[in-house]
């Protein structure tokens, strides 16, 4: 018998802005800075993918130089991926966020 297919439901723009609007101050701060940590690493991370690719079967270090605000780390889990992990502080608590698999181009 087929599976039936979830139907992803995307998040557009639009949509996104929505939610926020219904926000406390303080979450719309804290969001601002974490999109403004992905902001800043976009071109690192597309400049990283490259050499993902042609390095693939060694075993990648950490992201390097890490970002004012933040970063996002590249890593290989059981050979597989890369996978995108946002890494940043806010006060004295570290986050990290699984963005999910490196986009490749």
């Amino acid at each position: 018998m087929p599976r039936k297919s979830r139907k992803q439901n995307v998040p557009t723009v639009e949509s996104i802005l929505q939610d926020c609007y219904t926000l406390r101050l303080e979450d719309m701060v804290y969001l601002r800075d974490v999109l403004d940590v992905l902001i800043e690493e976009q071109e690192r991370l597309e400049a990283e993918l490259d050499e993902w690719e042609t390095k693939r079967e060694e075993k990648m270090p950490k992201t390097g130089a890490r970002g004012s605000r933040g970063n996002i780390e590249l890593k290989m889990i059981n050979g597989c991926g890369p996978y995108a992990y946002l890494r940043f502080r806010s006060g004295d608590v570290h986050h990290s966020f699984y963005l999910g698999k490196a986009k490749t181009q």
